[in-house]
């Protein structure tokens, strides 16, 4: 469920922070994007398409599958800061209640503008461009304070002329006809975040907050821009299989703490490399099967399909734990071995340590869901460790929970092998609090040995 919300009082708010008893209140009636459009809208859509019964078959579809509506109000309760007295919280704007199957690929773009203005107004307006349903549609509606939704008719905001070809606008102007009102609205681009979603994070998305001027009135909105294609932050044709342990960027998949640790030059980093995200797709082919099984195991997992999750995970793993590494990548770990420890890597011990692409951030963090392997020594035990940190990003526990947090399901695996260190204790070092979020309180975590729990 999506919730947009824009603030119309200005507190400061700190990690260490909870809300007690945050309630919604609705200002409107339902708007289902699917049923409540306006007839002239609707008949705009079918009239670009060419008709067919099997065009009808797939709009009966998509509105069987998909189910969205949004509701004008507000979130109201208390905020309470550590240290702070308690303090109120308001939130006016629209909330959307979205479910059903989201498929990224039916979309082509999208420009959504939500929020209310100075007078109690509230606005949503969208257009967007699904290829195979609705080459362009333009929808929306304005809940007057009175409470009267009016429900857009007509209007100008076209994707062809908003960020088509060239980078969207900072500002920008467009006109709608909403019941009897007619309408000119001003968006002007104050913040934005850029995020991204879909199967191989193929989709872009500019998430904004806004000022927004409708006929004069002023008010404040979130507006997101939309774009689909291969926006991978580097070709993957460009990134070495194996690179030196550093901090190169998330994308290369090196463990971001370990490069951050070594890049400052004031800690002891042990030595290692990289398996980077480019030898995980370069050992996908050359066992097509196990790409086969991840697209068995992401089905089950999008529901696309039936099939016992538990069951497809194990043997996804099962498949990747009967594979070996090719000749080209053993070749490399070799070199890497050699060029950084020369012969005595033969007699040293080491850590594999997987790192998968997002898994820490500010809303998930599965490393720990995944395996690390530690002593490993000899040639055909490294590579035979590679292989199983590949693997556990596949079990059920790891799979559930990017599912369950909203990540990716079959995430790119990139994998550290470091030196053994001969440690009296090893541990975890929070840099913030691990229970309130207090950026000013650091806790360690530790244990006599290696840190390895059985």
């Amino acid at each position: 469920m999506d919730v947009y919300g824009l603030c119309i009082e200005v507190v400061q708010i700190v990690p260490a922070a909870s809300e007690n008893g945050v309630r919604c209140t609705s200002f409107s009636g339902k708007f289902s994007y699917i049923d409540d459009n306006d007839l002239s809208v609707v008949s705009d859509v079918v009239a670009r398409e060419p008709w067919s019964s099997s065009y009808l078959q797939r709009l009966n579809k998509y509105s069987k599958e998909n189910h969205k509506y949004e509701v004008c109000g507000q979130l109201h309760g208390e905020l309470t800061v550590e240290g702070e007295p308690e303090k109120k919280l308001l939130l006016r704007g629209v909330r959307e209640h979205a479910w059903g199957i989201r498929d990224w690929s039916t979309y082509n773009r999208y420009i959504a503008n939500w929020g209310y203005l100075e007078d109690g107004t509230f606005f949503s307006f969208l257009a967007a461009s699904l290829p195979s349903l609705a080459s362009h549609i333009t929808s929306g509606y304005m809940v007057l304070p009175s409470g009267q939704t009016l429900v857009l008719k007509s209007s100008d905001l076209h994707l062809s002329r908003i960020g088509q070809f060239t980078q969207h606008p900072d500002k920008f102007s467009f006109n709608a006809l909403a019941g009897h009102l007619d309408c000119t609205v001003t968006v002007e681009k104050k913040q934005e975040q850029i995020l991204y979603a879909g199967d191989r994070w193929s989709v872009r998305i500019h998430e904004q907050f806004t000022d927004v001027t409708i006929n004069g009135i002023k008010g404040w909105g979130v507006t997101e821009y939309m774009y689909s294609g291969d926006y991978q932050l580097c070709a993957l044709n460009d990134i070495p299989p194996i690179c030196r342990m550093c901090f190169l960027s998330n994308w290369l998949v090196v463990k971001g703490s370990t490069g951050q640790l070594q890049l400052t030059g004031k800690f002891l980093v042990p030595r290692g490399f990289c398996m980077t995200v480019a030898a995980y797709k370069h050992h996908l082919n050359d066992n097509r099967n196990l790409s086969a099984c991840i697209k068995e195991l992401e089905d089950v997992a999008y529901q696309k399909k039936k099939g016992n999750l538990q069951e497809i995970s194990k043997t996804t793993v099962e498949s990747f734990t009967k594979t070996k590494l090719s000749t080209s990548l053993e070749t490399a770990v070799v070199k890497q071995l050699n060029d950084l420890f020369s012969d005595e890597w033969k007699q040293n011990t080491f850590a594999v340590r997987s790192s998968a692409v997002g898994e820490d951030g500010s809303e998930a963090s599965f490393a720990g869901q995944m395996e690390t392997f530690l002593g490993v020594a000899g040639i055909k035990e490294i590579c035979h460790a590679i292989i199983k940190c590949w693997a556990s990003s596949f079990t059920q526990q790891a799979v559930e929970y990017r599912r369950n947090h909203g990540q990716v399901v079959a995430a790119d695996v990139g994998v550290c092998v470091q030196e053994m260190v001969k440690a009296d204790a090893a541990g975890v070092l929070f840099t913030r609090d691990p229970v309130s979020g207090n950026p000013g309180v650091m806790s360690i975590n530790v244990s006599y040995g290696i840190g390895e729990v059985n």
